[in-house]
């Protein structure tokens, strides 16, 4: 097990077996957090944000006096982006004397692969970015504090109907082996734009990392579609957008979080028009947590925080939550289900009966800077209470 220390004091505890559900912690000295992210691998980039995110909330948490008098510790296991190493830290991590809960993975193959660990170990599985509807169904171990897949479907379609911008749209899906994400969402943002009024003319596929959209954007054009939808990550997104633009297809575009990288930005095109897409985060929030958050991860890192370094900040203040307001000896989960109108740094967030977040989503668009390169604007923050309005009218 190798473990990374960071800003928080991290401890390496002697390794026991527990057995019976996780309870609050009677620890006098320590508050352990077990973290399970990729530091290496495919997705480090997007692990090491999250985990920076983490590690200012955990010395925050402790110059302010801890977790009900403890110091808060985050035990971090390197699970190399891999999903059988996933499987193994969160074997290894509750071993760990006192360990309450474990905050990961970065990725849903690599959360899935820890999700039956939690069951069988009774231990509460938060993750904070792993967005696939499947991962907290049928699972009382499992938690999430961002979004759901369908839940950001449903947002996007109700911004791109109720605000006026289409009425008649086209739906591009990954038709890839892996490309669960891409259609799931796709499925989704077409049954509630029909529900909310609007028309689905065209659904084509598309195979994640092709070079050439020509003969998926020639058909929506033939469709007479006066907009898209492509949920997709942000290589895909950014070569659709550049080409559609070429083609002179100039109504608006759709997008889901995976939007939401720098390499999307980059790499849209002199002229992107107008593209809108579902994010977890934006530093342009006019609120005082926001602009505390995103000045205290600027000093720590150097850069500007973004969906990721949010996510881990978040996850790791609602633990430090759920464990303050759980009584001594009792399930931890207990304090989970009690984070209702949560203020994180992106909004409120509340878990709900089946562990998903209820929370706001942030509608972007992209615009060009005064120093000629393009970067993300704020749009909207569609509601929690919005969403839930329009599904059930």
């Amino acid at each position: 097990m190798k473990v990374f220390k960071g800003l928080a004091a991290f401890a390496a505890a002697m390794l026991l077996l527990t057995a019976g559900c996780r309870t609050a912690s009677q620890d006098t000295e320590t508050v352990k957090v077990g973290v399970v992210l990729p530091v290496s691998g495919k997705f480090a980039n997007g692990g090491r944000k999250v985990l920076a995110g983490m590690q200012l909330a955990a010395e925050q948490i402790n110059l302010k006096g801890g977790v009900n008098g403890k110091k808060l510790s985050l035990v971090i296991i390197d699970n190399k982006s891999d999903a059988a190493a996933s499987g193994k830290a969160f074997e290894d991590l509750a071993k760990v004397s006192g360990i309450t809960m474990i905050l990961g993975a970065y990725s849903t193959n690599c959360t899935l692969a820890m999700k039956p660990y939690a069951y069988r170990l009774k231990i509460p599985l938060v993750t904070p970015t792993a967005t696939n509807n499947v991962i907290t169904e049928r699972n009382p171990y499992v938690f999430r504090t961002c979004f759901r897949d369908s839940y950001q479907a449903a947002a996007m379609a109700l911004f791109a109907y109720e605000a006026g911008l289409v009425t008649r749209i086209g739906v591009l899906m990954d038709m890839n082996e892996h490309g669960t994400y891409s259609r799931d969402l796709g499925r989704k943002f077409g049954c509630y734009f029909e529900l909310f009024g609007g028309k689905v003319l065209k659904r084509a596929g598309f195979y994640g990392g092709q070079q050439d959209f020509k003969e998926q954007l020639e058909t929506m054009m033939k469709a007479k579609v006066k907009g898209l939808f492509a949920a997709c990550y942000e290589k895909d997104a950014a070569r659709l957008v550049r080409q559609a633009r070429i083609m002179q297809f100039s109504s608006p575009i759709f997008g889901s979080d995976g939007w939401d990288k720098r390499y999307f930005y980059e790499n849209c095109g002199d002229k992107p028009g107008k593209c809108y897409f579902s994010s977890m985060f934006s530093k342009d929030l006019r609120n005082p947590r926001t602009k505390a958050f995103v000045r205290a991860i600027e000093k720590q890192t150097g850069r500007a925080p973004g969906s990721c370094e949010a996510q881990g900040y978040d996850a790791v203040n609602i633990a430090a939550r759920a464990i303050e307001s759980t009584a001594p000896g009792k399930d931890i989960r207990s304090g989970l289900y009690k984070i209702q109108n949560f203020p994180g740094v992106a909004g409120s967030i509340s878990i709900d009966a089946q562990r998903d977040a209820q929370r706001d989503i942030i509608v972007k668009t992209v615009i060009k800077g005064k120093d000629g390169t393009f970067r993300p604007k704020l749009v909207r923050v569609i509601t929690a209470e919005q969403i839930k309005r329009a599904i059930i009218r």
